[in-house]
């Protein structure tokens, strides 16, 4: 989501943006621990963390994390766009700019 390759932070068991929503939204400590030991299960072998990756990212995608994500990407655009229109300057090329950032996928 934003602008690293798929797996990265999964691999390594990183506390993303991602990570830390979906724990938020877990309905049991359970739920939380079963996701945490995958996570940080290591994973050994091109497979297994194929294996990892799959499962986090459908946990992610049963509790609509990306939507979560995107949402609030959205608000920092919007936050960032307000602050711009206050500012005694012209900004549309770095609206522009970023603007573009927002529409790339990688």
């Amino acid at each position: 989501v934003f602008g690293k390759g798929i797996g990265g932070g999964i691999r390594g068991g990183k506390r993303t943006f991602m990570t830390v929503a979906a724990l938020q939204r877990m309905a049991s400590e359970a739920e939380r621990d079963a996701f945490l030991s995958v996570l940080n299960a290591p994973a050994e072998g091109s497979e297994a963390e194929e294996a990892k990756i799959s499962h986090v990212i459908a946990c992610y995608r049963r509790l609509n994390i990306p939507a979560v994500a995107d949402r609030r990407i959205q608000d920092f655009y919007e936050e960032a766009h307000e602050i711009l229109g206050k500012l005694n300057a012209d900004t549309s090329q770095l609206w522009e700019y970023a603007v573009s950032l927002l529409k790339r996928k990688v």
